[in-house]
């Protein structure tokens, strides 16, 4: 294939992408890309990601060393939903550091995964919440 070839192929939806070959190695920015601010929110992510998955491993550790009441298995779950929250900024900003290449996205069932996991977790880390403070006040109510 010769370098000025356009490649016409189907994606995994089925839509038809065109491939444009590559040049040169180095990949070209819109004129409105900042560094910095990829730099940033990868330093951001990476921030969520240590001190999320420290704090809450901590958390974890701690409520699975209590006695197995009601709210002591909400908090572990909450805390073990928040631990896989904390995991899934990690792949994002690797890709923020790698100049928004895909990376670890390339691989279809790393993103199925990485998505259904994205797309799930949060929400019921949401429901642990609400079923804590459901009990909450359902202690208060009738105690």
């Amino acid at each position: 294939m010769s370098s000025n070839t356009i490649v016409q192929r189907r994606n995994i939806t089925g839509l038809n992408e065109t491939l444009y070959p590559m040049n040169n190695l180095e990949t070209e920015e819109p004129e409105n890309f900042i560094r910095e601010v990829d730099l940033m929110l990868a330093s951001l992510h990476i921030f969520c990601f240590v001190f999320g998955t420290f704090g809450n491993v901590t958390a974890f550790r701690y409520f699975a060393a209590q006695r197995k009441e009601l709210s002591t298995c909400i908090y572990l779950c909450i805390s073990l939903t928040d631990i896989v929250i904390s995991l899934l900024t990690l792949p994002v900003a690797v890709s923020y550091i790698g100049h928004r290449e895909p990376i670890m996205f390339d691989l279809t069932g790393f993103c199925t995964f990485w998505g259904s996991i994205n797309t799930v977790v949060p929400h019921l880390s949401v429901f642990m919440v609400a079923v804590l403070s459901m009990t909450r006040t359902h202690s208060l109510h009738f105690s």
